[in-house]
């Protein structure tokens, strides 16, 4: 059952990253070094726990933080840089 929060899974969030970015599915596994549509099957819930090596395969090649892929959370040094890039500048 949905919880109303259309990324609230990891395959949600790597299907958001990737699309944002204009990558396929099978251009994400080539760059990360996934094998047999890794990544789609991620995306569409089949596998909904990918090893720790994986995701962070997966998010570097997202270039996002791992903690947001795998739980939808941002660290605190995620935090800080995104408050400095809004920052105004003096």
């Amino acid at each position: 059952m949905s919880d109303g929060n259309e990324f609230s899974s990891i395959g949600s969030r790597i299907r958001l990253r990737r699309e944002k970015l204009g990558i396929s599915a099978k251009e994400l596994d080539r760059r990360a070094g996934l094998t047999g549509g890794h990544s789609s099957l991620i995306e569409r819930g089949v596998r909904k726990d990918p090893t720790s090596s994986t995701a962070a395969r997966i998010a570097k090649v997202l270039g996002v933080d791992l903690l947001w892929l795998v739980s939808g959370e941002h660290s605190k040094d995620h935090e800080y840089l995104r408050w400095l890039e809004q920052k105004p500048k003096d």
